[in-house]
């Protein structure tokens, strides 16, 4: 089963620390949700991850290992707006890049085929051969998603996979989180959605300026804890409402 260990992990940008001692341990298996207000480090955290950020303090191993020196086992689904959708290439073809090593060589022969098998998966066979400009944003999503499943990856993350999709690719994605879950991969999603992160996610990491909490989301997402780190009250539907006076925002 595959160990995600993060133990004491600081990070940040220059002097400034943007997160401070997280730890915590996730398995292959679950679906892991990172909720928290804007500002808190979920984009830190989710750079520290994929490695592309170095920790000031602090490890983050994969099966006892540094994150760093395997990244074939780890997949990422950015948010649609990190990239460029103007790219003259065709869905097929931007999915086909998420190949890596573990496939061997024999990819190079067959693109076309393990990116086919992809799209079908997220219901995309139709665009194939259509441009990625003139996708919807939901479908631009779920391919996105398409390229990562590529990878095969141990550890997959997800950067807000669900934020402003139409209800067909929201079907589409949570049931392929579901499948891979079940399949022993370790998901872990950055997410807004609080009354989601209840119902859908096996464990959730609730980031707070100087403090995480990390456990089964009825433990973590309780309206104390919530209070503390939103600074205002939470429904139990997951929507934010203002609190002393300040403005309601989404808990991205």
């Amino acid at each position: 089963m595959t160990t995600l260990i993060v133990f004491n992990l600081s990070a940040g940008y220059g002097a400034a620390r943007v997160l401070d001692g997280v730890s915590f341990v996730a398995h292959g298996g679950q679906r892991v949700a990172i909720v928290g207000p804007n500002g808190v480090g979920k984009s830190t955290l989710v750079k520290v991850l994929l490695g592309l950020l170095p920790a000031a303090r602090g490890s983050v191993a994969l099966d006892g290992r540094p994150i760093t020196a395997q990244p074939q086992r780890v997949a990422y689904v950015p948010q649609r707006a990190e990239i460029d959708w103007d790219y003259p290439t065709t869905t097929a073809e931007m999915v086909a890049m998420g190949t890596s090593p573990r496939h061997g060589m024999g990819w190079l022969r067959r693109p076309t085929q393990l990116a086919a098998g992809a799209l079908a998966r997220v219901g995309l066979q139709a665009q194939a051969s259509c441009p990625i400009g003139e996708l919807s944003g939901g479908q631009r999503q779920r391919a996105l998603l398409a390229r990562a499943l590529l990878r095969k990856a141990d550890l997959i993350v997800l950067d807000e996979p669900l934020a402003a999709v139409d209800r067909t690719s929201e079907v589409v994605i949570w049931a392929e989180l579901t499948r891979l879950s079940a399949a022993g991969a370790l998901v872990i999603v950055v997410h807004h959605d609080l009354a989601a992160a209840r119902a859908q996610f096996d464990a959730c990491l609730l980031l707070a300026p100087g403090s995480a909490l990390f456990g089964p989301p009825a433990d973590v997402l309780k309206p104390s804890a919530l209070d503390r780190a939103y600074g205002r009250c939470v429904a139990a539907s997951g929507e934010m409402h203002a609190h002393r006076g300040t403005a309601l925002c989404r808990a991205a």
